[in-house]
C-alpha cells in the first residue's frame, strides 16, 4: 500500500467549475450547467458509506484552484471557488463549505464561509457536524517491501464513530520526501494486517517491522518530509497526491507539537542481526601496501554469499564483471554494497531507477573518492549487479530495462562529477595527508588501484556543456559583463509593461544581493526569452514569478543560487519575489524560448554570454588544469 496507481479522475470538470464564469448570486438555489458536474460529484461524496470521498474531492478541488490552468497562466485562487458554493444554497454546497471551513488557512475567507452556514439548515452528516472534532489518535510506522520507503499510517476517529487511516508513503531513497499518500476507510489495525501479506517476490521471506509512534512524533516525521517535498517527487500516476495535500495538512493539525524528526532515527529499515552488515568494526586492518585490497574485502565480507553468486552468473560473464580477480571490479561492487550503514540481503537486492541515480549522483560521490579505473567501472558493475539482483527475485523484464536505462542516464554526470579537478585535487591531498600522518587506513574513503588512465575527456565535455561547446570552451575568457541595458528592440509594444515589470524585479534583485555582471546576465537572458517567445508575457502569468523563474535560471547556472544555498538559498529566492511556492515548475517554458532544451540540466545554460566573469573563471581554471594533466 505504498504506492498506488491510476488515472486522475474529474480533472477536467473541476477547472470547469473553478475557471468557470457566470456564477449565480448569493442566496440562490440554482444550478447552471457549468455546475451540474459539481452538484453530480458532491452528492455522491455526500453520500458516501465513509467521509474520506467527500474530504478528497474537496481538497483536491483546493490543489485545482491554487494550480495554473495551463504553463503561463496565474491561478485563479480560492475566492472564486468559495464564492460559487456560496451563491447556491443547496445540501451539495453546504456540505462543500463544512469541509472547506476546515481545510483552509485563511482566516477572512473561513469567517465568511462560517457567517454563510450559521443560515443553512440542510441536516448533514454527523461526522461532517462534527468534523472540527476528528482527531487522529494512533500512528503507525511500517517498513516497506521496496527497501527504500516506509508507510506512516494515521489512524482517524471520527465525530459520531467509525474510524479510518490515511496512508503516507516516506521514500528515503529520494531525500525522506512524500511522494505519495492516500486514504483508506479501514482501520488501522486491518491497514497493518493488509500490509503484512503483500505478496512481493522481494519482501517475500523477510520480516514485517511496525513500530508504534507518539502522535507528536509522527507530526514531526510527516511535517519534516513534507517542508523537503518538491514537484518532482510526487508519484506522477498517483490519483491522489498531491490533491491530498491540504487534507493531509489538516489531520496533522490535529496532532500535538513536540515530536522529535528524522535525525534522531534510524533510518534504514530491516536491520535483523541476522542479515544485515555493519562496516564498523575494522580495527584488524593495518598499514601494509595491500591495505586498500583488505578494506575492500572487508566492505564485502558480510555479503559474500551474494559476491560469490553474482560471480558465477551468466550477467556478470556477458557484462565482463569480475569481481573476485579484477581490482578495480571488485573495488566497484565494494562501493555499491557499501552505500549505506546497514543493509540486508532485501534492500540490496530491491533496485529501481531511483536507487541508481540517488547511488551514482548522490551517496558515492559523496563518500568515497575513487581512482580513474575504479572509477570508470563503478556504472558497469552496477548495472550487471542491479540485473543479477532483480532477476534473482524475480522482477519483470521491463523493471530491470528501466534501470539499466536510469544507469545509462547517469553515468556521463557520474564520471564528471568523480573525475573533475576538485575531486583529483582532494584525494591527493587526502592520500598526502594520510602518508604524513603515517595512518593510510584512517584516510581510507580514497579507493584506487593506481592504474593510470586519461579522464581529461570527460571532463572537457562537461565544462564544454555550459559554454556551447568545445570551440567555445577554447576560447572562453573571463572579461566582466558590462552594466548593459536589455535590449528593448526584441519587445513588442502591447508586452512592455509585463516586461519592464519583470526587469524591475530582476534589477532589484541583482542590486540588493549580487552584482551588476549577474544584472546583464538576467537583461539579457530576459531579451532572449522575449524573442523567443513574446506570448509568455501575453498570458497571465505573474510578473513576479516570471522574474523569480529567469534568476533562479540564471542564478544556478552561475553557481549563485543553490539548493545549499551560495549567495541565496533557492528557499529564500522564492519570497523574495512575494511568492508562496516555488516557480521551478516554468523552468522549462523559459528554456525553451530562450533557444535551450527544455528540460536540460538547471545548473547550466550552455551560453558564455550569461555568465559571470566569476563563472567563467571557474570553467577557465578547470579547463586549464585538466589540459596541463593530458598526456603528451
Amino acid at each position: 500500500m505504498g504506492r498506488r496507481s491510476g488515472r486522475r479522475r474529474h480533472g477536467d470538470a473541476r477547472l470547469r467549475v473553478i475557471h468557470g464564469e457566470g456564477q449565480p448570486k448569493r442566496g440562490t438555489t440554482l444550478v447552471d450547467d457549468a455546475m451540474q458536474p459539481l452538484m453530480v460529484d458532491l452528492r455522491r461524496g455526500l453520500r458516501a458509506d465513509d467521509p474520506w470521498p467527500l474530504l478528497e474531492w474537496v481538497s483536491a478541488m483546493i490543489v485545482a484552484a491554487q494550480a495554473p490552468r495551463q504553463a503561463g497562466d496565474e491561478p485563479l485562487g480560492l475566492a472564486p471557488l468559495v464564492e460559487s458554493f456560496i451563491g447556491v444554497d443547496l445540501a451539495e454546497t453546504t456540505a462543500a463549505l463544512s469541509v472547506l471551513a476546515v481545510l483552509l488557512d485563511d482566516a477572512d475567507m473561513v469567517t465568511d464561509i462560517e457567517q454563510e452556514l450559521a443560515h443553512r439548515t440542510q441536516p448533514m452528516p454527523l461526522w461532517l457536524r462534527g468534523l472540527r472534532e476528528t482527531r487522529v489518535l494512533d500512528a503507525r510506522l511500517v517498513d516497506m517491501p521496496d527497501a527504500r520507503g516506509q508507510d506512516l499510517l494515521l489512524g482517524v476517529d471520527w465525530a459520531g464513530g467509525g474510524t479510518g487511516t490515511y496512508v503516507v508513503y516516506i521514500d528515503h531513497g529520494r531525500g525522506t520526501v512524500v511522494s505519495d499518500a492516500f486514504p483508506t476507510p479501514v482501520s488501522i489495525d486491518v491497514v497493518v494486517g493488509q500490509l503484512r501479506t503483500i505478496d512481493d517476490p522481494i519482501a517475500r521471506g523477510f520480516g514485517f517491522e511496525s513500530e508504534q509512534l507518539e502522535l507528536a512524533d509522527a507530526r514531526a516525521l510527516v511535517g519534516e518530509a513534507l517542508d523537503a517535498t518538491t514537484e518532482a517527487h510526487h508519484d506522477p500516476e498517483s490519483e491522489t497526491w498531491p490533491a491530498g495535500r491540504p487534507l493531509l495538512d489538516w489531520l496533522l493539525q490535529t496532532l500535538p507539537d513536540g515530536g522529535v524528526g528524522w535525525a534522531t532515527r534510524e533510518r534504514a529499515p530491516f536491520d535483523d542481526e541476522d542479515d544485515t552488515y555493519d562496516l564498523g568494526d575494522l580495527s584488524d586492518l593495518d598499514d601494509s601496501d595491500d591495505m586498500v585490497e583488505r578494506f575492500v574485502d572487508a566492505m564485502l565480507a558480510p555479503v559474500d554469499h551474494l559476491v560469490y553468486e553474482f560471480a558465477a552468473s551468466d550477467i556478470a560473464r556477458s557484462a565482463g564483471v569480475d569481481v573476485l580477480d579484477d581490482a578495480a571490479d571488485r573495488a566497484a561492487l565494494a562501493l555499491v554494497c557499501a552505500s549505506g550503514d546497514r543493509q540486508s540481503d532485501k534492500a540490496m537486492l530491491a533496485w529501481t531507477p531511483d536507487r541508481v541515480e540517488d547511488l551514482l549522483l548522490g551517496t558515492l560521490p559523496r563518500s568515497y573518492l575513487v581512482g580513474d579505473r575504479v572509477g570508470r567501472r563503478v556504472p558497469t558493475v552496477v548495472a550487471s549487479f542491479a540485473e543479477w539482483c532483480l532477476d534473482r527475485t524475480g522482477a519483470r523484464k521491463d523493471q530491470i530495462a528501466h534501470v539499466q536505462d536510469a544507469v545509462e542516464r547517469c553515468r556521463s554526470a557520474y564520471l564528471a562529477l568523480v573525475s573533475s579537478p576538485e575531486a583529483t585535487r582532494l584525494r591527493l591531498a587526502v592520500q598526502d595527508y594520510a602518508h604524513l600522518l603515517g595512518d593510510p587506513f584512517g584516510m581510507v574513503p580514497v579507493i584506487d588501484t593506481h592504474d593510470d588512465s586519461d579522464w581529461s575527456e570527460y571532463v572537457l565535455d562537461h565544462l564544454a556543456e555550459s559554454v556551447g561547446g568545445r570551440d567555445a570552451l577554447l576560447v572562453l575568457d573571463t572579461a566582466p559583463l558590462p552594466d548593459e541595458d536589455l535590449d528593448w528592440s526584441t519587445v513588442p509594444e502591447d508586452i512592455r509593461e509585463p516586461v519592464a515589470e519583470v526587469l524591475g524585479l530582476l534589477d532589484r534583485l541583482a542590486d540588493e544581493h549580487f552584482d551588476v555582471e549577474l544584472r546583464t546576465a538576467q537583461r539579457r537572458f530576459l531579451s532572449a526569452v522575449v524573442a523567443g517567445d513574446p506570448d509568455i508575457f501575453r498570458r497571465r502569468g505573474s510578473t513576479a514569478s516570471a522574474a523569480a523563474v529567469i534568476a533562479w535560471l540564471v542564478g544556478r547556472a552561475n553557481g549563485v543560487i543553490a539548493s545549499g544555498g551560495s549567495s541565496m538559498p533557492a528557499g529564500d529566492l522564492w519570497p523574495y519575489f512575494g511568492l508562496k511556492s516555488g516557480a521551478s515548475q516554468r523552468g522549462p517554458t523559459f528554456r525553451r524560448a530562450a533557444g535551450l532544451e527544455a528540460y536540460g540540466l538547471t545548473t547550466t545554460l550552455g551560453r558564455p554570454e550569461w555568465l559571470t566573469s566569476a563563472a567563467r573563471r571557474q570553467i577557465t581554471e578547470r579547463r586549464d588544469l585538466v589540459q596541463s594533466r593530458r598526456p603528451v
